[in-house]
């Protein structure tokens, strides 16, 4: 029997995945309905080899989105975040769903916006990066930093390894070719392979210098692998920088700009207004 407590938080994981997931899917459907404008140009041979995957892919993702958005409808008080997330769905079924065929343009564009790139990288970060928070606690890791270091290699990398097995299973199997395909195999695949490997850089980063393998120590110098150093500004208060975990070259660009900071400060509001929401709903005694 699920508590208030953990209908609300499921319901709310439910309702904010469906949201991001239907927008997906309707940038997906204008990418269908739209090629000559919202497509990478060199990835449509791609796209029109292997247009049967494609057009699961998208059915699923929107069979998902309702899936989703009816969870967080039943679960939770508030059906704001369901209904967006159902609403969002049917939107991409009325543009035609995974049966969406391209609409005639008279003046084809020399350029395109190349949303098809975003959709994808957005989805293979998903996949890698959602399961992977929910397999390793990080609040867990931010209360004991070296608790991790208890970990075998199984428990280190395994949560990252189950993530980045679909994505490696499709890049091995799309036949291999030159051009855009090549570079989105290449793109699968990497993604894959340094989530896998980010976990382990993280790990060495806590130990202790005697206890790194000497090869470690070696891409720790070259700033291939996250230095010590380096990421010990992140367990420092007040704990908002230096958030990379892989090689930690991307911390400095990324605390200047501001842009975990801003996520934090975005999900912080959301939340805020989430429990407002709550709160004022309850019934007195």
């Amino acid at each position: 029997m699920l508590t208030p407590a953990r209908r609300a938080s499921l319901g709310k994981r439910a309702g904010v995945a469906a949201g991001l997931l239907g927008v997906l899917c309707v940038i997906a459907e204008f990418c269908f309905l739209l090629p000559d404008l919202f497509v990478t140009r060199d990835a449509l041979p791609l796209y029109a080899a292997n247009i049967g995957l494609f057009r699961g892919v998208l059915q699923s993702a929107i069979l998902a989105t309702f899936v989703l958005g009816a969870a967080s409808v039943l679960l939770l008080r508030s059906k704001t975040y369901g209904l967006t997330g159902i609403a969002l769905a049917a939107i991409a079924l009325l543009l035609g769903g995974a049966e969406a065929e391209p609409l005639a343009i008279d003046t084809p564009r020399a350029m395109s916006a190349g949303l098809d790139y975003l959709v994808l990288e957005l989805l293979v970060l998903g996949l890698i990066f959602i399961p992977l928070e929910r397999l390793y606690s990080l609040r867990e890791h931010h209360r004991d930093p070296e608790a991790m270091l208890e970990h075998d290699f199984v428990e280190t990398n395994g949560a990252t390894c189950l993530a980045a097995a679909p994505v490696l299973g499709v890049a091995a199997a799309t036949p291999a070719a030159a051009g855009m395909q090549a570079a989105l195999q290449i793109l699968l695949a990497c993604s894959a392979l340094l989530a896998v490997a980010a976990n382990q850089c993280h790990k060495w980063a806590h130990m202790r210098a005697a206890d790194v393998p000497r090869f470690a120590r070696l891409l720790q110098r070259l700033r291939i692998a996250l230095p010590p150093d380096a990421h010990r500004n992140h367990h420092t208060r007040p704990f908002d920088t230096h958030y990379c975990t892989a090689s930690g070259r991307l911390n400095r660009l990324l605390d200047r700009t501001g842009f975990f900071r801003g996520m934090e400060r975005a999900f912080r509001a959301v939340r805020r207004r989430s429990r407002k929401r709550g709160a004022g709903r309850r019934i007195p005694n």
